[in-house]
């Protein structure tokens, strides 16, 4: 058990290992000035919000989904409208508040006595850029231009706070070196490339992950989730009919990253300079209608599969017949994989439902093979028993293969819902000081993915062997 932990604690995909130990793999000398700090052997070190190394910025970053449409599984992809949220510190001295965004800026509304506050870029272009960009996005429009808040902390809510440009500019003055929150808000529409996992396909469940990395390195820069600001896929962003949409997963060094979980820092020999980078992903959570593909492909498998057996009811002698009834039967099976092809990227593994149409095929094998062999026995009661013990072995190579089908689709369904509730779970534990600040009512308009079923009561251990692992650097397969 002790050989399995530091295995884990000593993986390269843990960037909390990377940040904090200095834990890392070979010849990571940037890292060895954190060698006293040390992972005790039954947890990670994870370090306590608003604290920074010497020289790293901390970045928190959130997402607000507003759109998810076009989830094409062959070319795994997917398109998100969505607003991104970069927030870091700054001290209030840095902040221009006499820059305006246009030097020929009309004064028509200020003669009117209607002076518009409004924050524009320039009033920070003395500030850090923490330059972060998304990174498995290969399609890019910018539906707005970039627009900024500053805010302080609320303590006893837990919330930020947002100040107008009148109430900072008063205390420039009196407090230089006070300590705000710049938050920078992009609107973009994007393409997402995605590796979708198909192997428990049709009762499969997606991660569509978006992405974000700093152009500074991790000396400079830190991502991790804004815990004042919620990360939300609005309810009614998904209008798919294939699609039910859950609580996403929230993976970065600070928050939800386990064992298999997507790289959060970037390898060495990924940089020109030999620098590394840390990255966040914001994880959506969809898990398949199954009920269409069990009625138009797992229904008519199952007939083709029992028509099949048609070929028993001739006799032993008619082998034109027969053969023509199994081999009929073997080209509209192979007809239905092409089907379940166009349904599927190019994986190189099987499926569930892969499993069960070269089940038939290799049942259809064996009836083929069988009426051949009853034909060429002697005639009489020993072509009979031929007869019949084939149909004994395929019968009961059927009736396996329907037993396992069911009770593997039965697991899989429990297993899934499980894995559902502890995402609903993780995510509004990560959240549930703000949570806790809302009155009831409001809770349940603010996160639409709050559900009373889902709530944990505890800490998501997600490395405990009770629960429910995954078991692909990408995301869940349910086996």
């Amino acid at each position: 058990m002790k050989n399995k932990k530091n295995k884990v604690r000593d993986d390269n995909r843990h960037f909390v290992n990377k940040l904090q130990s200095g834990r890392n793999q070979k010849h990571e000398d940037d890292f060895r000035k954190l060698e006293d700090e040390i992972i005790p052997e039954n947890k990670f070190v994870k370090p306590e919000p608003g604290v920074e190394d010497e020289g790293r910025k901390e970045v928190y970053v959130s997402f607000k989904v507003h759109s998810i449409h076009d989830i094409d599984i062959p070319k795994q992809r997917f398109q998100a409208s969505m607003t991104y949220y970069v927030a870091w510190e700054e001290y209030l001295e840095t902040i221009d508040f006499d820059a305006k965004a246009n030097e020929n800026e009309n004064e028509t509304e200020k003669e009117k006595g209607k002076e518009k506050e409004k924050w524009n870029t320039k009033m920070f272009s003395a500030c850090f850029d923490p330059q972060i960009r998304l990174i498995n996005c290969f399609e890019y429009v910018k539906e707005d231009d970039d627009w900024f808040r500053v805010v302080t902390v609320d303590d006893g809510k837990k919330r930020y706070k947002y100040h107008s440009i009148n109430e900072l500019k008063e205390k420039k003055n009196d407090e230089p070196r006070k300590r705000i929150t710049v938050i920078q808000a992009t609107r973009v529409q994007c393409w997402f490339e995605e590796e979708f996992e198909m192997a428990d396909f049709p009762l499969d469940i997606q991660h569509l992950h978006i992405g974000v990395i700093s152009r500074w390195d991790v000396k400079r820069v830190a991502i991790s989730f804004d815990k004042f600001q919620r990360s939300v896929v609005e309810s009614e962003s998904l209008t798919s009919q294939t699609y039910l949409l859950h609580g996403p997963r929230l993976f970065s060094y600070r928050g939800d990253c386990e064992q298999n979980s997507l790289p959060l820092l970037t390898r060495r020999s990924d940089s020109a300079t030999g620098v590394l980078y840390c990255k966040a992903y914001f994880a959506i959570t969809l898990s398949r209608r199954s009920k269409f593909v069990w009625l138009h492909v797992m229904l008519i498998m199952t007939l083709i599969g029992s028509f099949s057996f048609a070929t028993y009811a001739l006799e032993p002698s008619d082998l034109g017949n027969r053969q023509s009834v199994v081999l009929t039967l073997v080209l509209t099976t192979v007809a239905f994989k092409y089907v379940i092809l166009n349904m599927l990227p190019e994986i190189p593994y099987l499926t569930m439902i892969d499993y069960i149409v070269y089940g038939v095929m290799v049942i259809q094998a064996i009836m083929l093979v069988s009426v051949c062999v009853s034909f060429k026995s002697i005639e009489g009661s020993n072509q009979d028993y031929v007869d019949k013990c084939g149909l004994i072995i395929t019968a009961s190579c059927w009736c396996g293969l329907l037993l396992w089908f069911l009770v593997r689709g039965s697991y899989l369904y429990y297993a899934r819902e499980k894995y559902v509730k502890l995402c609903h779970g993780f995510y509004t534990e990560y959240y549930e000081e703000m949570v806790e600040e809302d009155d009831e009512d409001n809770a349940e308009n603010v996160d639409p993915l709050r559900n009373s079923r889902y709530l944990s009561g505890r800490s998501i251990n997600w490395q405990d062997e009770h629960e429910w692992p995954l078991r692909n650097t990408r995301r869940p397969r349910l086996c």
